[in-house]
């Protein structure tokens, strides 16, 4: 029979303080700051499973019993991480680190003898983190370089191309390299020069095409937040864009990233390795940023499959670690797991399986490695995480 799952609740200071609440039943939560919950078994925070023997960690659950639960008698972690999180407020600037990174990194700040909880260090784990972002409502993010002729246009429409020196160069020669000097530069912005940038959107904003509006938007939002941070300036050279519901990008290493606003179903490798260069009151590491960040151009890449009744269809992503797929519930539908382990989780509606076992709106089931195929009856929106 599945296991009831009963997530970790993450109360950061960016969070809604309504959306996750009620999604999951936590009355008590309303007014306080919730930003994500956590269906996983991350030693930082891993969920608890609901036994006969009570309320186990996950982690712990799964290294009891690796065979049944995971298919390996190898005593290894579950290998991706689900979270539902709601920002009322902008995310870091930030960007996530490859496996060697990681793992380099996480060795020697170990020899270093610096603490996992103490906020300057940068790798609590030594796992790399690609994650994939679908949105539950619509979800206001910025992620990967804009072509480089566009970041040149934006600057020259809003007139701020003589702010920074190391403009000229990119504007004459664009390039990896010269981005790279350009976006150091910028995040080591004089406050004046911060308020120049600010001042020259608010006198063109009213002329701007309803795309380059909408970035100026996002930088006023910014530095509402986070007033005359040099992050404010990040959207004009990294891709804006709202996801509607059910809409998803994936991100891999290196990728330059912040979320807005919105609330989102997110899946990634089991790791909580987040490299910040602003936006934020946490610890900033500028140096690993640069060292890890690609100055390239990114265009994401819109996930959206389409919605059948009864039918299983997924989110297709390079990630090794991670498999979401998505089931609109009617009636009843066979669930096999094709002997992987699932983490099954319910948006909407309600179901049971043919044990009796139920689940309604905001709850979770984990479905082992050794577990049957599942016959569920109801009417339900369900994400399900697995493995490729």
């Amino acid at each position: 029979m599945p296991y009831l799952i009963k997530p970790s609740l993450q109360n950061y200071s960016w969070g809604d303080t309504k959306y996750l609440q009620e999604l999951i039943g936590e009355q008590q939560e309303i007014g306080k700051p919730l930003a994500e919950i956590w269906f996983g078994a991350h030693p930082k925070a891993p969920s608890l499973a609901i036994t006969e023997k009570g309320e186990i960690p996950m982690d712990k659950l799964l290294q009891d019993m690796p065979e049944n639960m995971l298919g390996t008698e190898q005593n290894i972690a579950l290998p991706f991480l689900l979270k539902i999180l709601a920002a009322a407020e902008p995310l870091s600037l930030q960007v996530h680190p490859d496996k060697q990174t990681a793992q380099n990194g996480f060795r020697k700040e170990e020899q270093e003898g610096i603490p996992l909880n103490d906020p300057k260090r940068s790798f609590k784990d030594p796992n790399h983190k690609p994650e994939l972002i679908c949105a539950l409502t619509p979800f206001i993010a910025m992620c990967g370089f804009r072509p480089f002729d566009e970041i040149i246009r934006n600057f020259h429409i809003l007139g701020i191309i003589e702010i920074w020196q190391k403009f000229s160069a990119f504007n004459k020669n664009p390039s990896k390299n010269t981005l790279r000097d350009l976006f150091s530069q910028i995040l080591e912005s004089e406050s004046s020069q911060l308020e120049e940038v600010m001042h020259c959107l608010e006198i063109i904003q009213p002329k701007l095409s309803p795309k380059l509006k909408f970035t100026c938007q996002i930088c006023k939002h910014l530095n509402e937040f986070y007033p005359l941070d040099s992050g404010i300036v990040s959207p004009l050279l990294l891709n804006t864009f709202t996801l509607q519901p059910g809409q998803a990008i994936f991100l891999d290493a290196g990728i330059l990233h912040s979320y807005i606003q919105g609330a989102g179903i997110e899946i990634m490798a089991n790791s909580d390795n987040v490299i910040r260069g602003g936006l934020t009151p946490k610890y900033i590491s500028r140096e690993i940023l640069f060292a890890i960040t690609r100055f390239e151009t990114y265009l994401p890449q819109l996930i959206h499959p389409y919605m059948k009744i009864n039918e299983l269809v997924s989110y297709p992503t390079p990630a090794e670690e991670f498999y979401l797929s998505r089931l609109i519930l009617e009636g009843t539908y066979i669930l096999d797991n094709l002997h992987k382990p699932l983490l099954v989780f319910c948006f909407k509606g309600s179901f049971t399986t043919e044990d009796g076992f139920s689940l309604e709106r905001g709850k979770a089931m984990f479905i082992s490695f050794a577990e049957r195929p599942v016959t569920l009856s109801g009417s339900a929106d369900l994400f399900i995480a697995s493995i490729p």
